[in-house]
């Protein structure tokens, strides 16, 4: 009993939907420093998985990106944001509009995918992302697959 109460605890906490697809629309993450995931599947009419944040001042966000293990999504590589004030400029080629007064700092998918698996899902993934990014105020963690291909990713801050 005592183990699957660690186990629980050490999780992320999941969220399903395909609802979180732009920033009016976006998950709401009640505290960054609480481990989350969302997992969404992204298909012609929904292109983007978003989640909205608010840290503390210079906070150190964490950031994950991850495709379930399916054999289609083998060569599936998604691509990641921090949005928010203070960062860079937004590169240009975004296929999302960025919401006013705030940076972006993207991720590609790493050469090699990391094997991971989730025991309170009993999932397992290939995580393409991890970063820790400093943020300060409102801003949102966005993913999407360059190419507009569809399938399903998830994102986990905390």
């Amino acid at each position: 009993m005592i183990l699957s109460l660690i186990a629980i605890a050490s999780a992320h906490k999941p969220s399903f939907g395909n609802d979180f697809t732009s920033a009016q629309s976006a998950y709401l993450v009640e505290d960054p420093n609480i481990s989350i995931v969302v997992y969404q599947e992204l298909t012609c009419d929904e292109t983007e998985l978003w989640l909205h944040f608010t840290a503390e001042e210079d906070f150190p966000l964490y950031v994950q990106l991850g495709v379930p293990v399916i054999d289609r999504l083998e060569n599936y590589y998604p691509k990641a944001a921090v949005l928010a004030a203070g960062l860079p400029e937004p590169p240009s080629d975004l296929p999302f509009e960025v919401p006013e007064g705030m940076g972006a700092i993207v991720f590609d998918s790493e050469d090699q995918a990391q094997d991971f698996y989730e025991p309170f899902t009993q999932t397992e993934s290939w995580i393409w992302v991890e970063e820790w990014v400093n943020v300060s105020g409102e801003g949102y963690i966005v993913g999407w697959h360059p190419e507009q291909w569809t399938g399903k990713i998830w994102l986990a801050t905390g």
